[in-house]
């Protein structure tokens, strides 16, 4: 049996814009889980961004769900 899992990962993005709006769920990535969930996969949706997450954290999390492959989107770093 092979286990279906993903990770929906916001990463830390912060320009002083983004946090004068509040913090917000991805609501893309709400339903992009819905839908995996649906299929049966294992969603672990972390926002990073919004709990102010450092990166290792973000590996701590990562690694704790035992991810077998990872793809980062292009992500602007300051």
């Amino acid at each position: 049996m092979t286990i279906k899992r993903v990770a929906l990962i916001t990463p830390p993005y912060h320009s002083g814009v983004v946090e004068s709006a509040g913090t917000w769920l991805n609501v893309g990535f709400v339903y992009i889980a819905g839908a995996l969930r649906a299929q049966g996969y294992e969603v672990d949706y972390y926002d990073a961004m919004s709990l102010w997450h450092k990166w290792p954290e973000i590996q701590e999390r990562i690694e704790a769900f035992n991810l077998m492959w990872l793809q980062q989107l292009p992500t602007p770093l300051p």
